[in-house]
């Protein structure tokens, strides 16, 4: 209570200097500064490991508060967190930030997210938990380079992802990778190159017994064939998929292949 008092009293006083100014709408408590300077001045005065602690700890108020509405104050977390130190909260604040801004069309502003989460995953341990999230986050990114049609970025991004996956040892995100790869190549007009990716795809896939993963590198090498004018191989390689459909009993997808 005492404690409570002081930090009153000492609010008013920079009231009365007309330093800072109320802005609360009941029942929470909000003071702004008036000039953008003052509240420079009076950051750059902390020490660093004190202003680590505030960003550190007015995040973890904004987690305890917002518990349930996390995601309606990612941004938030993400600016406080990265200045806290804590990069594990970072990253995840960052990614929460970057797919929040994607599903809302705010493509530049996703990609900018979720590199700085990279940048802060670096940093981290170099745990599995850490490789699962570099290539989550890879995945993503390389999908929004696609859509602006980035492809240095993207051609950049699926290299650092396979690697990251390699390292993972996780076939069947390797299958994935190896299936954005190839369709990158066949949009910049490598398409025997693409092949060679899709087929590495479809090898994995059958590797791992995954039938539905399978159908998914039938259909992309599919579209490989018909894109290179080989309809019978096209042809051919849409009746496998429909082979896969039957054995799943996926009458709807039958439908559509």
């Amino acid at each position: 209570a005492e404690e409570e008092y002081d930090l009153t009293d000492s609010l008013q006083h920079l009231q009365a200097l007309d330093l800072i100014y109320d802005q609360s709408f009941f029942p929470e408590r909000r003071y702004l500064f008036k000039h953008a300077l003052t509240q420079d001045v009076a950051y750059n005065s902390l020490l660093t490991p004190r202003r680590q602690a505030l960003h550190e700890a007015i995040g973890g108020a904004i987690e305890d508060l917002y518990s349930a509405r996390i995601e309606e104050h990612c941004e938030l977390l993400a600016h406080h967190f990265t200045r806290s130190g804590n990069r594990a909260k970072a990253v995840h604040s960052l990614n929460l930030a970057g797919k929040k801004a994607a599903r809302l069309f705010a493509q530049e502003q996703a990609i900018a997210f979720f590199q700085e989460a990279l940048r802060y995953l670096d940093g981290l341990e170099d745990s599995a938990a850490q490789k699962r999230k570099a290539v989550e986050i890879l995945f993503d990114l390389e999908v929004l380079y696609d859509l602006f049609a980035r492809r240095e970025e993207q051609r950049d991004t699926l290299e650092r992802l396979i690697h990251a996956v390699i390292a993972l040892d996780d076939p069947a995100l390797l299958a994935d990778a190896y299936i954005r790869q190839g369709e990158l190549l066949s949009v910049v007009g490598s398409a025997e190159n693409a092949l060679a990716c899709v087929e590495q795809a479809l090898n994995l896939k059958r590797l791992i017994g995954d039938k539905r993963g399978e159908a998914k590198v039938l259909r992309a090498m599919g579209f490989l064939y018909w894109q290179r004018g080989q309809y019978d191989e096209a042809l051919h390689i849409h009746r496998e998929v429909l082979q896969v459909d039957r054995a799943l009993g996926d009458r709807e997808t039958e439908g559509m292949d």
